[in-house]
């Protein structure tokens, strides 16, 4: 990767609005909002991968359905956490990562709800 391509991706990713952009080496750090999770963006060949974690450990079954359902944004577990990653070249891949990993952040808060709701009353 060149200075010119981080430099662009990083003006990218505060052009799409998220805050708190910051380099360490290749790999570029950003938050979902303000107050939201951080993410990173690493180069790959031409394009970047977009990665986040998010502290629940999806079931097989949740994987497997997403997955199926958003073939270019890949859920897997990572450090017994799931993890989001997505390639970005473009505003609109960004425009579409911001709302894949909001879609990814529901899906792992209501997996958490349905497994809190088994154990009430007990």
């Amino acid at each position: 990767m060149s200075r010119d391509d981080g430099r662009l991706m990083h003006s990218l990713l505060e052009q799409a609005g998220f805050p708190g952009i910051e380099a360490e080496g290749e790999t570029l750090w950003a938050r979902l909002s303000a107050s939201g999770p951080e993410f990173r963006a690493d180069p790959e060949g031409g394009a970047w991968i977009l990665t986040l974690l998010w502290p629940v450990r999806l079931d097989t079954a949740t994987l497997e359905a997403w997955n199926d359902q958003n073939p270019g944004a890949f859920l897997d577990l990572a450090g017994g956490e799931t993890r989001l990653r997505m390639g970005a070249e473009t505003a609109a891949d960004l425009d579409l990562w911001a709302k894949t990993a909001e879609s990814m952040i529901q899906t792992c808060l209501s997996f958490r709800r349905r497994q809190r709701e088994r154990g009430e009353g007990m």
